[in-house]
């Protein structure tokens, strides 16, 4: 696994290559990706005001600021500039607008230590979006809204990456799990934090890695919450290959597939790509 520090034309075939073998690419912000994270910010002093966003759980009770996150993460998702403003980045880094299918962005957030320990707050313990039933050829993009550190960031585990780990992916089915059933999938051993990948970025800036990468939220030892954005993308010519990470040990059935629009629209995959994705057994490619 190598970590790539890019410019902005990057979504080439090669370079989706070398994530899914693994390699971890950092992207400074770009002209989009800085209005982004500018517009999130503003939605989030909306939300806030009078109090900063960062520190606002100094001033609140718990409950009152998970309702506020709650409620910024549903006007995020849906706002219809925030998703044009995704497609913008995408082109920022020259994507195909006709073959990249991209996620609605998530406001994700982190509080300091144990203000928020469930809810929309909850921190994300180490795991693959594979174990969710995501796609191998899933690309993820993560960026931070505000100044972020090294204690209140994103974890990633390269020495897991080809490695199987134990873990719970066996018992999850997505279409279930949207439904309130099932548990989310997390690894049962413990790892060495000591080796994890913590990338320190300014806000806007991008790091992009596999679906298959092991990663995790990093418990917030800062004195300021963490808010980031992520997304994700597929490549129409790759689902329709099968061409991604390696499955290395998800068992999750299902697909996240259906949830992917087109970057220059809002038409999903075609559900003749989705459906060998749905046969209700893990993924893998055809010999």
């Amino acid at each position: 696994m190598n970590v790539i520090q890019c410019g902005a034309t990057f979504e080439t075939r090669d370079l989706r290559r070398r994530i899914f073998a693994g390699d971890i690419v950092i992207v400074g912000p770009t002209r989009h990706s800085l209005k982004l994270a500018a517009f999130a910010r503003d939605l989030l002093w909306e939300e806030f005001t009078p109090l900063n966003p960062v520190d606002a759980h100094r001033s609140i009770t718990s409950a009152d600021c998970a309702a506020v996150l709650s409620k910024s993460k549903s006007r995020l998702a849906a706002h219809p500039e925030a998703r044009r403003l995704v497609s913008a980045v995408l082109a920022d880094l020259k994507c195909d607008p006709t073959n990249t299918f991209v996620t609605a962005p998530r406001l994700q957030t982190m509080t300091n230590c144990e203000y928020l320990a469930d809810g929309p707050a909850e921190p994300a313990r180490p795991h693959r979006d594979t174990w969710f039933a995501a796609p191998g050829m899933q690309v993820n993009w993560w960026m931070p809204v505000f100044e972020m550190f090294a204690e209140n960031g994103i974890a990633f585990y390269p020495e897991k990456w080809s490695e199987s780990v134990q873990n719970n992916s066996a018992q999850y089915n997505h279409d279930e799990f949207l439904a309130g059933h099932g548990p989310r999938p997390g690894t049962q051993v413990s790892l060495d934090e000591s080796k994890s990948f913590r990338p320190v970025l300014q806000p806007g800036g991008i790091v992009l890695f596999s679906a298959a990468h092991l990663h995790a939220t990093v418990p917030n030892d800062s004195v300021r919450t963490r808010y980031s954005i992520d997304f994700r993308t597929v490549d129409l010519d790759d689902v329709g290959a099968f061409d991604g990470a390696d499955n290395f040990d998800a068992e999750s059935t299902g697909t996240t597939l259906r949830e992917f629009f087109s970057a220059e629209g809002s038409s999903p995959l075609p559900g003749h790509l989705v459906t060998p994705y749905d046969t209700g057994a893990p993924v893998v490619a055809p010999a």
